[in-house]
């Protein structure tokens, strides 16, 4: 079944880019003399979708990459802007941001105008959540409920032979698996603040795909997706899946499954599910868990010279606040994904993992 959000590709976000080409230099060139195109951008479909176990409530998380000239002017001369990219915002002021700002050509007010006048109702929703970690349009097109971000990359074009979804060839996994790390890597070198939600946007996606695709063999791929789907059912059921209120989350979940995975390859479904419970009720935390090794001064210094610094999770963090389980992301900069858990939520997730084992005996 495909998307049903074509019109946001090509007629909204392209409505967006031309209406707000003169200020903002964005990558347009002249077609036949009458059209206006843009110079690439490049669209990942994330969260459960990636994983394949979406389901009929499932929302769409969505991830428009798109170059640098887009969003990010030659020179910023006002204070208002200097202030809040250097703050934890990190974005422009209200008045020249592109994205969630109030002037006439930001794609929130170019939204905005689709939603009323959309005289078929196919928009029911339109919410923007922008003074967050990850910045994003909260959207209803359809009946279907998105979670459109935008990530503007070090880049002056995006290709338009991208294809981040389709990953049923090893070959095309690897490619997309060096081209993420590449995009993150380059916005850390070039260091400009402005790519600071993008560079969280990206690596919270290559985190996911690295544990579908990268870490996993071809033939532990299903079973890993089915073992995510239980304990995500689980955890629902028990009501402790909520990251908002401190609970578990998709992207815990997801890592949680993924270690039991790689600790027991060969496992059934019925022995990886078991072991979930078993394992991580009986967990040393605050021990990490974690699917790769911490990248090293010596893997930083591979990377190149970068300009722009993440409070990548470290050892010592164990000891500051929200390290209670610490469920750490692959690469850097990682993150701890369950910083939000406190003492109450770590005590009822524990518990109830304790009495699940039961089921078993």
């Amino acid at each position: 079944m495909p998307f049903p959000f074509f019109h946001l590709n090509m007629l909204v976000l392209n409505t967006w880019v031309v209406r707000a080409k003169i200020k903002f230099h964005f990558c347009l060139i002249i077609y036949n003399n009458l059209k206006l195109k843009f110079l690439g951008y490049s669209k990942i479909i994330a969260g459960s979708n990636l994983y394949g176990i979406q389901t009929s409530s499932s929302d769409l998380d969505i991830i428009f990459i798109i170059p640098k000239n887009c969003l990010i002017p030659k020179s910023i001369k006002c204070q208002k802007c200097k202030k809040e990219i250097n703050s934890i915002n990190s974005r422009m002021c209200k008045e020249h941001d592109k994205i969630f700002g109030n002037s006439h050509d930001s794609l929130y007010e170019t939204l905005y105008k689709v939603f009323i006048d959309d005289n078929e109702k196919k928009f029911s929703k339109l919410n923007t959540i922008a003074n967050t970690t990850v910045p994003l349009f909260d959207i209803n097109l359809n009946g279907i409920d998105m979670d459109i971000m935008i990530a503007p990359i070090a880049r002056d074009e995006v290709s338009d032979t991208w294809n981040f979804n389709l990953n049923n060839d090893e070959n095309l996994i690897n490619k997309n698996s060096e081209l993420i790390d590449k995009l993150i890597n380059e916005m850390l070198i070039d260091g400009n603040k402005l790519f600071t939600k993008s560079i969280v946007m990206l690596t919270g996606y290559r985190a996911a795909f690295r544990q579908m695709f990268v870490l996993l063999d071809k033939s532990e791929r299903e079973i890993f997706k089915n073992l995510l789907k239980a304990i995500k059912h689980w955890a629902k059921q028990k009501q402790i899946y909520s990251n908002m209120f401190g609970y578990l989350s998709g992207t815990i979940l997801s890592i949680m499954a993924n270690k039991i995975c790689l600790l027991y390859p060969s496992g059934s479904l019925s022995f990886l599910f078991h072991k979930f419970f078993i394992i991580f009720s009986k967990w040393d935390w605050p021990k990490p868990l974690l699917l790769e090794p911490l990248s090293t001064k010596d893997d930083l210094e591979k990377l190149g010279r970068i300009k722009l610094q993440f409070n990548s999770w470290q050892i010592k963090d164990i000891e500051s606040e929200g390290n209670l389980i610490p469920v750490i992301s692959t690469k850097y900069p990682e993150l701890n994904s369950a910083r939000n858990i406190n003492e109450v939520g770590k005590k009822i997730i524990i518990d109830e993992m304790n009495k699940s084992i039961i089921i078993f005996l």
